[in-house]
């Protein structure tokens, strides 16, 4: 009995001295120890639970995503707008029409005595593969009036062009080297250039509807770049944001001929149309009163009227009368009438523009106005 109680009395006073000595080494200040640190690396070991399954796999490191390639794609296809078929130079039984010219950019460069013709058709050739507007076609034209027949598939479309980058800049790239003595004399041969071919040149269906024509004159220094467009890619392109792209690659540095075709490997799907994007590609299915009601308008009363005058008034052409007699767009007369807008002007038209929300489109209306202006005699509504 008397050994069980001394027993007793020697566990507890050792259970209360490693309880003293535990909570003095807290007490001390850490430092890093050969013991903790092997420790350390134990628990750093992980080993499976015993409920996992053997056939568990660790998941893999996710690896970077590779670096994007492309082709053309058969995807890269849109149906016309309405306005951009409008301005299709459409005949009669002839479903190869030529595509008119529907605006013009000319852009003046200076410090260009040493631009060669392979530096613009380099640059041209980045500024292709980075546009996917600047490869395409349009096909399947139509013949008279076949765009009132209701089909089941819309017409035409946007066709990926079937060449290459380098061909499609033979094709469309036009050189001049002219001898001019400042910028002055440059000015005259591009506007001559621009004024017999805004209403005489086309485009075939099959070919690029854009064109750059290059007027160089190293003995001035200064070059002008003159791009034709045609409607069908003109509302749905920006001139600047290609000719910024040109401009970037046409630098000196960038005369390697490296990585040329790069950009191409990024395929850009085509914009869609300005009433695709508005109303969407829908079909309305009125009923009959709905029919009669609209067909029974002044509007139908004005356009049997404007139908019929043709007999009475031979110059009240319609467009099949047009086309019958074979007036194409060729034939017109248009006037060129350039006119620059002032720094002062351009500030107000750019602030009234921030103020009221609109876009510098007003600075195209401004020009158009002054131009007017100078055409007709009457007095400037901007003054």
């Amino acid at each position: 009995m008397l050994f069980q109680l001394w027993w007793l009395l020697g566990l507890v006073a050792g259970v209360v001295d490693a309880d003293l000595s535990t909570r003095g080494a807290f007490l001390k200040p850490w430092q890093p120890s050969r013991h903790r640190r092997a420790s350390t690396r134990g628990r750093r070991q992980v080993t499976p639970l015993p409920s996992a399954s053997p056939d568990r796999q660790i998941p893999a490191v996710e690896q970077p995503p590779a670096p994007i390639t492309g082709s053309s794609s058969p995807t890269y296809i849109r149906p016309l707008g309405s306005w951009e078929r409008l301005l299709t130079k459409t005949q009669r039984n002839d479903k190869d029409a030529p595509l008119s010219v529907a605006g013009f950019s000319v852009d003046e460069l200076s410090g260009t005595s040493s631009l060669t013709r392979d530096d613009v058709r380099r640059a041209l050739r980045r500024a292709v593969s980075m546009h996917p507007l600047l490869r395409v076609q349009i096909a399947e034209l139509p013949a008279g009036n076949e765009f009132l027949r209701r089909k089941d598939k819309e017409w035409p479309w946007f066709y990926p062009l079937d060449a290459s980058a380098d061909e499609l800049v033979d094709r469309a790239l036009v050189w001049a080297d002219v001898d001019t003595r400042d910028g002055t004399d440059l000015r005259k041969e591009w506007r001559t250039l621009v004024e017999g071919m805004i209403d005489g040149v086309t485009f075939a269906h099959d070919a690029p509807l854009w064109r750059l024509h290059v007027i160089h004159s190293p003995s001035a220094g200064r070059s002008a770049l003159v791009w034709l467009f045609n409607h069908a890619i003109a509302d749905q392109i920006s001139a600047q944001v290609v000719l910024q792209d040109f401009l970037t690659h046409l630098q000196p540095h960038q005369s390697s001929d490296k990585n040329t075709d790069s950009a191409a490997s990024v395929p850009v799907s085509f914009p869609p149309s300005m009433e695709a994007m508005l109303f969407g590609n829908t079909s309305i299915e009125e009923p009959f009163v709905g029919y009669v009601k609209r067909a029974c308008s002044w509007q139908t009363v004005k356009h049997l009227v404007r139908a019929f005058a043709t007999i009475v008034c031979p110059v009240m052409l319609v467009l099949d009368r047009r086309r019958g007699e074979g007036l194409t767009p060729s034939q017109r007369r248009t006037q060129l009438c350039l006119r620059t807008l002032g720094r002062p002007l351009m500030e107000k038209l750019r602030h009234r523009s921030r103020q009221e929300g609109t876009t510098e489109t007003a600075a195209l209306i401004a020009a158009a106005l002054m131009a007017c202006q100078d055409v007709s005699g009457r007095s400037s509504p901007l003054v």
